[in-house]
């Protein structure tokens, strides 16, 4: 991350940020107040609103909503303005006035200043819901604290698909976007679909608003578990280039993490435009779609603490981050993103015996595919890289072999709002990545998976996914060779056909599939092989590649562990 990103360090919930998600509960009504209409927005794990709640929404938000008498259109004859952006202020209170009944209120409230355009009504008051608007209404909601100067909201009105009908915002330069939120769009229908107060996202009832914060959260950890070495890093390398390959990534940079991953926005003056997720995916349907013009760099720089000197941690745990603790740093999403990740890295092997014997590892790779390098808004994802004793690295001039294995790595994308996933890719040529599901999605602390999990195997060979079809195989190392077990020793016992005793052919629910689940419950389409419902073990993936990489070896191994 030089003209760079410089991020400061997708799991908990972008921490704080990624859990800001809000949805009112159902509450129950005695009375009907005469049905007006009602917006409701709070913490989705709280059973009722709070100030505290409203705080992470600057006690504000703002709210665009039409009426229809016929499918929405976009026509001003069918698509009446009811609530022009409608200011919805915190006032607690609940059930004091008829159009407060869960602490939030718009009547009488007002736009602040410069904030949000259009919005020329000259007095916010009461709005009942129409019983004539045949096909329902459409609401959209938004909340800022960042001040006016730093970021202008504008509602678009227009569009070529109802899902465009969105928010621009002028972002200046250091604009927070931990302080911008923006709701899915919600569609209430009137067919079917009546209610009193009390009774959410219903024609009559009351409107819920579930809110998403703008920005991602990004953070790196390395650990080892090279035997009878200690392991410390000496350089990464990256280059300003939009399309990088290893062999140009020549800049050193000893005093924090590099790596290549073009076109990730910088942080600097543009316009964050928001439309919305369309019905080609229903379960992410009318959730908001982020995209940015904005100045963009071709690496990443993260933190202060994996520079030269770093000894690395030996546990995937407590790997060493990053920035202390376990830091995030705040990104810009990147829905769209089509590049890879690419990680070149120099470390130093130390013997532990007391000898002092030293080895030098350089150019060792690794990378990371596109498709789990879509940043979306309100996720915090965790990169994880694992040094084992599989080397693509050299440990003489780069002419020399590169070892008698490629060295991998894990990347992981960690917890995320609703839920928690984790990618694990080797660095190698080709690198592997992983993903599992269990109960919905990634459970951390598990070993690498949890029991049971589904785990998916995703190939990158020369920068692209490939089709591992005819070109890979699984198995099951024997339990009491398991803590031996690391992808270079896997790789000596499979050549020398030491079967049984170390390790088994494993095929039961193995198959090839074309999409693979990602961290908001969605699918990606990729390539993969899956490993469907692993019971607890240690297990191998064997994957042979086209062509031999320097020396003479095709095959790479990753090592998945199920608890």
């Amino acid at each position: 991350m030089k003209k760079f990103f410089l991020f400061a360090c997708v799991a908990a919930a972008l921490v704080s940020c990624s859990s800001d998600e809000f949805l009112g509960e159902n509450q129950e009504m005695t009375q009907d107040p005469g049905k007006a209409i009602v917006f409701k927005s709070q913490a989705n794990k709280i059973s009722r609103g709070t100030a505290a709640d409203a705080t992470k929404l600057g006690n504000k938000f703002y709210v665009y909503g039409t009426k229809h008498t016929a499918a929405e259109t976009g026509e001003a004859t069918n698509d009446a303005l009811v609530f022009e952006n409608y200011a919805v202020d915190w006032v607690d209170a609940a059930n004091s006035t008829m159009t407060n009944t869960g602490g939030w209120e718009y009547v009488g409230k007002s736009v602040t200043a410069g904030q949000i355009a259009p919005a020329t009504h000259t007095s916010q008051d009461v709005h009942f819901w129409d019983f004539s608007a045949a096909q329902g209404y459409t609401f959209y909601a938004i909340s800022s604290q960042e001040s006016a100067a730093n970021a202008v909201i504008t509602k678009t009105t227009a569009g070529t698909t109802v899902y465009d009908k969105g928010y621009t915002v002028a972002l200046a330069a250091g604009a927070d976007l931990t302080k911008l939120y923006f709701a899915d769009r919600v569609v209430i229908g009137q067919t079917g679909n009546i209610g009193v107060h009390g009774d959410d996202q219903k024609f009559g009832g009351e409107v819920n608003f579930k809110f998403r914060n703008a920005a991602t959260k990004v953070r790196v950890g390395m650990y080892e578990t090279i035997p009878g070495y200690k392991v410390t890093l000496d350089k990464f390398y990256y280059v300003d280039n939009a399309t990088p390959t290893f062999a140009t990534m020549t800049t050193a940079g000893t005093d924090k993490f590099y790596a290549n991953v073009p076109n990730v926005s910088s942080g600097k003056a543009g316009t964050l435009t928001v439309t919305y997720y369309d019905a080609t995916d229903t379960k992410i349907e009318n959730q908001p779609k982020l995209s940015f013009d904005a100045t963009s760099a071709n690496y990443i720089a993260l933190g202060d603490g994996l520079k030269a000197g770093t000894e690395l941690a030996t546990t995937s745990s407590a790997p060493t981050y990053d920035k202390a603790d376990g830091e995030y740093t705040v990104v810009f999403p990147q829905i769209a993103n089509d590049k890879t990740m690419k990680l070149k890295v120099d470390y130093t092997l130390t013997s532990t015996d007391g000898n002092g014997e030293v080895i030098k590892v350089t150019g060792a790779t690794a990378e990371v595919p596109a498709t789990y390098l879509q940043w979306k808004p309100n996720y915090a994802y965790t990169y994880i890289f694992k040094i084992s004793p599989n080397g693509n690295g050299h440990t003489g001039p780069d002419t020399t072999p590169a070892g008698l294995y490629p060295i991998t790595f894990d990347a992981a994308v960690a917890e995320t709002v609703d839920g928690s996933a984790e990618y694990i890719t080797t660095v190698s040529e080709p690198s592997l990545t992983t993903f599992g599901v269990s109960g919905g999605l990634y459970t951390a602390a598990q070993g690498d998976y949890k029991a049971g999990s589904d785990v998916y195997v995703t190939v990158v060979e020369s920068s692209a996914v490939v089709d591992p079809t005819g070109k890979y195989a699984v198995y099951k190392i024997a339990d009491a060779k398991a803590s031996l077990a690391n992808e270079a020793q896997v790789a000596e016992w499979i050549a020398n056909a030491l079967g049984d005793t170390y390790y088994t052919s494993y095929t039961t629910n193995v198959s090839v599939v074309s999409s693979v689940p990602t961290e908001d419950g969605a699918t990606a389409t990729v390539n993969a092989v899956k490993l469907q419902s692993l019971a607890a073990g240690t297990y191998a993936f064997e994957y042979t590649a086209a062509n031999a990489w320097t020396g003479t070896y095709t095959k790479v191994y990753k090592v998945i562990i199920v608890k």
